[in-house]
């Protein structure tokens, strides 16, 4: 009976499209982190929620500078087309 209801349970969980060993897991309490908590606690706290936003613009920056730079490669690459159809040309006069 210890062996034959948890199967059963998880069986028919599969069957009705969950997953039956986490919903075990749940009921137990097994894995539950305390990253949501900690993070709710940082968002309420006006130092915590100070330190969020500065790393939100520390992040909205290095996404432009990142934006920026590929634009910046992208442009040598296209430069780097260039010469290559040039000199492909150059070398077909050539023979």
């Amino acid at each position: 009976m210890i062996f034959l209801v948890p199967i059963a349970y998880i069986g028919a969980s599969y069957y009705n499209g969950q997953d039956g060993l986490e919903n075990i897991k749940n009921l137990i309490g097994i894995g539950k982190s305390e990253t949501p908590a900690a993070t709710r606690d940082a968002a309420t706290n006006p130092k915590g929620l100070a330190k969020l936003e500065e790393r939100i613009t520390q992040l909205n920056q290095r996404i432009t500078e990142l934006e920026l730079k590929n634009g910046e490669l992208e442009s040598q690459l296209e430069q780097k087309d260039q010469e290559m159809v040039e000199l492909k040309s150059r070398l077909m006069k050539c023979k």
